[in-house]
């Protein structure tokens, strides 16, 4: 951890837990980057990706993406969008979770 100010220190003493979840949140960012730069991360199509979340096509994909909604993905070229396998895995768990 880096260094870290007295107030944020008696925040995280008064509120342990709340800090708890944003550290996992910034660690699960952070090994997210990690696989990104070392070549390690799995990249889906956006057929892929409706594929493997139930229920979804990719028109109803795009809908998602239109509205800045559904797994994170990246757009390497104009107009073609890849997602990382984790982040939809992690979002068929948020799917999962709702209901």
């Amino acid at each position: 951890m880096s260094a870290i100010s007295a107030v944020e220190l008696e925040a995280r003493m008064v509120n342990p837990a709340l800090f708890a979840a944003a550290d996992d949140l910034a660690e699960a960012e952070l090994a997210r980057r990690a696989a990104i730069a070392s070549g390690a991360a799995v990249w889906l199509s956006a057929r892929e990706a409706a594929a493997r979340i139930p229920h979804m096509t990719v028109q109803k994909l795009t809908a998602l993406r239109k509205r800045q909604q559904g797994p994170s993905y990246s757009m390497p070229t104009f107009g073609n969008f890849v997602y990382l396998e984790t982040d939809v895995e992690a979002y068929c768990m948020r799917l999962e979770e709702a209901a």
